[in-house]
């Protein structure tokens, strides 16, 4: 007995040292990882010029290491706009390692990204960034001569495929052709008496057909291409890690810890449509151009073998050719999260929703679609449109910023080098520029002239920002504009919006696109209501 009594004394003994020994390794690696979090923060603060520079400016203190982050919550946009009414249009912050300046409100936005536009034009250097679309994208891209001759080939590109019709051009013909086979299976559904549908899906995949035909032929057709399918239909899980930048951008070392499973479904799903536009690009190759449709692919081939981007910027091929990851990536998650904001709007306010319905019939009637020509003839239907957009500013930050040199904004010395959020939510609820900003009032952006003559307030739109401004303005704004417009149109010419379930307007999910959480509408036939 005691003998035994003895061995188990001796195994306590041991379990206790070897419990000790764990927790002064748990303690060394605890001030390691902050000793390696300081000296991220040191190098930081070495690249963008020294922290006394942001004394003038006024912020909120932060915690040690992690800075402000916890203090964000759920819904940063809400936050940051909330520290604005208390430290003024341009405060200073600490994420995690790095110092950043977050601009308010639109006179303060506007003197960054229009009046300086060239000083704010640059992007951090953010590991999440580079990931995207193999480091080849225009939008994360660092500002430089290359960056400027980048986006005029891809504009140029556009605008070729786009050509002067939206009606009878390509676009026209593409949009009008989805928006055709979303309304049919629509109709299909409220034949068969279906009274609770998550429109969304359905929305999302005509969006992303949409996008595929004009990326690679008015023949290509997305429902065909499996592998395609799968992945634009997916929730995009880049979209929370782009918000404000990853939480392991900020603080480095927890990419060993966090949020590991989310990055790597981010780095296999763009690695996945690099390989799948590298096999498109090929595909393309092998055409004459005789043989080929006209698409923003081959544009991008022949603009490429001109040879003419290429010899200008010391760009590579890849770096325009990789256009189309974007445009069917980023193109696909904004386009349809904005129509599935006006569905659960027009939801919520039926009398808006009959008003615009009687605009449309009105003027395109019942015999046809509407199309890009009807857009200036439909004032209130534009006007639903903006207000929309402007409550939702569904990129409340579009993508962060970076200065290229030392800049005085508002009064206040920025160096160069300085991460800086532009809080284009704060722009869209800017009260002097709209009264009662939180408020549904399409009718803000309407004119009423004489003779009951209605247009649409010009200057009043200029004070919205929801494709952001200035250097890094999104290059697809036209193309975006318009197909969302068309579909939205044609949508509620044929149906009537009704909430069913979970169509509250404060459901959103935060990320680099602010999405409402999943709802469900009843469609009723608007031909039902014309017997």
């Amino acid at each position: 007995m005691a003998s035994n009594a003895t061995s188990f004394h001796g195994y306590a003994s041991l379990h206790l040292a070897i419990c000790d020994y764990i927790r002064c390794l748990e303690l060394l690696l605890l001030l390691l990882l902050l000793w390696l979090h300081e000296k991220f923060i040191r190098d930081r603060v070495k690249k963008t010029g020294n922290l006394r520079h942001f004394k003038v400016l006024s912020g909120p203190r932060g915690l040690p290491v992690v800075g402000s982050l916890l203090s964000l919550g759920q819904s940063p946009h809400l936050r940051l706009t909330d520290m604005a009414a208390k430290y003024g249009s341009i405060f200073h912050i600490r994420l995690g390692s790095w110092p950043a300046v977050v601009v308010s409100g639109y006179d303060t936005v506007r003197e960054a990204l229009i009046q300086k536009g060239d000083a704010f034009a640059s992007r951090p250097d953010f590991e999440s960034y580079r990931l995207y679309a193999g480091g080849k994208s225009l939008s994360f891209k660092p500002y430089s001569h290359a960056t400027k001759i980048h986006r005029k080939a891809i504009s140029k590109v556009l605008k070729s495929v786009m050509g002067t019709s939206f009606t009878t051009g390509i676009v026209g013909q593409i949009i009008h052709r989805e928006v055709s086979g979303l309304i049919a299976k629509w109709k299909r559904l409220c034949h068969l008496k279906v009274t609770d549908l998550d429109p969304t899906p359905d929305v999302t995949m005509h969006v992303a057909g949409l996008l595929y035909s004009l990326c690679f032929g008015i023949d290509a057709r997305l429902s065909q291409d499996e592998d395609y399918c799968r992945i634009l239909l997916q929730e995009n899980p880049s979209t929370e890690l782009f918000g404000l930048g990853s939480s392991t951008d900020f603080l480095p070392w927890l990419r060993w810890f966090y949020k590991r499973q989310m990055q790597r479904k981010s780095r296999l799903r763009m690695a996945q449509l690099v390989a799948l536009n590298s096999a498109k690009i090929e595909t393309e190759r092998t055409k004459s151009q005789s043989s080929s449709d006209s698409s923003i692919l081959r544009s991008l081939l022949d603009e490429v073998e001109s040879g003419t981007t290429i010899r200008t910027s010391g760009l590579q091929p890849d770096d325009l050719l990789s256009a189309t990851i974007e445009f069917l990536s980023a193109g696909t998650d904004t386009s349809s999260t904005t129509l599935h904001w006006l569905l659960l709007y027009m939801a919520r306010y039926p009398d808006t929703q009959d008003k615009l319905y009687r605009e449309i019939s009105s003027v395109v009637g019942t015999d046809r679609l509407p199309s890009a020509h009807d857009r200036p003839h439909l004032p209130y239907t534009e006007s639903c449109l903006l207000e929309v957009m402007r409550l939702t500013t569904i990129v409340p930050f579009g993508l962060p910023h970076f200065t290229t040199r030392d800049v005085s904004l508002a009064g206040y010395l920025i160096p160069k080098d300085t991460l800086t959020y532009v809080n284009l939510w704060s722009v869209s609820r800017d009260e002097r520029s709209f009264v009662k900003p939180n408020s549904f009032m399409p009718e803000r952006f309407i004119n009423e002239e004489s003779f009951g003559h209605v247009t649409i307030d010009r200057p009043k739109v200029r004070l919205l920002m929801p494709f952001g401004a200035g250097r890094r303005r999104c290059v697809g704004e036209m193309l975006g504009r318009y197909q969302v417009f068309v579909l939205y149109a044609s949508l509620l010419q044929n149906f009537k919006i009704l909430p069913k379930h979970n169509c509250e307007l404060q459901n959103v999910k935060f990320g680099d696109i602010l999405k409402p959480l999943p709802f469900r509408v009843t469609l009723r036939l608007r031909e039902e209501e014309r017997m």
